[in-house]
């Protein structure tokens, strides 16, 4: 049994060091569980798309229980402008920090949007992303006698990104590519940042007044090749507290709660586990998210938020 034990964490220990390498040359961008809370991360067109300013803050701790493993951190907030001469714009801003390892990312990046009215339920918004990503890696995770890591440098790289997102009473579709600009970051000893395209899309459908039904689905495709694909089914129990099932392609599967505490509050916990290339590693992930709005209590009573 302790043979068993050694050889487990020995293969566990393995991955991780496999998925830092990876990530120290092909950098990706964090992928979220509960996706739907966090758009505005990915998609700048959906800064302004909710009739009301909102904040959401998150956590994802991946792989918890080993030392160094991914965390990331997120904030982000949006709202549409309500200047007469400004209707449809929106505005908003969102700040992720990724720790994975020795490589720490940090962005920073400001969303502004247009939402057109293309029939009397649905808007169209096209969305715009500037700022700029800070990268760094820690050398004493290294061999301080190893000349390929002894001039490492911070590195901080201004970028753009490009969204379009689609939303209607009980359905949305969004597409962005929140990072068009690519570097080879050469004093970081090559650590590549590439573009990810997401596409992602929900429906709430009605079963009876008492629960509504919510599947959803992401997919990113980056340009090294790498494809993730999470397919989400949820229900909606009055209107207020969700539970659901979430599973990504070959990596894991997911619990997913969330609930209204308040008419503006909203908490969410979804809990991965590791399938494909990592059953029986025993890796697990958890994500935490809080989502708070300055919605009216009219807004509130004639739009309840599914997404």
């Amino acid at each position: 049994m302790v043979v068993m034990g050694i050889k487990s964490k020995i293969k566990v220990l393995g991955l991780i060091m496999v998925s830092v390498l990876f990530r120290a040359n092909a950098q990706q961008e964090p992928l979220y569980t509960q996706y739907m809370y966090n758009m505005n991360i990915i998609n700048p067109a959906y800064a302004g798309s909710v009739e009301a300013a909102e904040f959401t803050l998150g956590t994802r701790l991946q792989w918890l229980g080993f030392d160094n493993s991914p965390k990331t951190f997120t904030f982000s907030a949006s709202t549409p402008v309500n200047f007469s001469d400004l209707q449809g714009f929106g505005t908003g801003i969102s700040i992720v920090s990724d720790q994975n390892g020795p490589q720490r990312t940090q962005d920073i990046y400001a969303d502004f949007s247009y939402k057109i009215q293309i029939h009397s339920t649905g808007t169209l918004s096209l969305g715009v992303k500037a700022g700029g990503t800070a990268n760094s890696v820690d050398g004493s995770y290294f061999d301080p006698q190893d000349p390929a890591y002894n001039n490492l440098q911070n590195v901080f790289n201004w970028n753009v990104g490009a969204g379009l997102y689609y939303q209607d009473r009980s359905i949305y579709l969004s597409l962005s590519v929140p990072k068009f600009l690519k570097y080879s970051n050469e004093e970081l000893g090559g650590i590549q940042e590439n573009r990810n395209a997401y596409l992602t899309g929900g429906y709430v459908y009605e079963i009876n007044r008492l629960v509504d039904i919510k599947p959803s689905f992401l997919l990113r495709y980056s340009e090294t090749g790498e494809t993730s694909f999470d397919l989400n089914t949820s229900l909606l129990w009055y209107k207020s507290f969700e539970t659901g099932i979430s599973y990504r392609f070959n990596s894991s599967v997911s619990l997913m709660f969330n609930m209204k505490v308040l008419d503006n509050l909203r908490i969410g916990y979804a809990f991965d586990y590791g399938v494909g290339d990592l059953m029986g590693t025993n890796l697990s992930s958890h994500e935490f998210f809080i989502l708070f709005d300055l919605q009216s209590r009219r807004q509130r009573f004639t739009s309840p938020r599914f997404f």
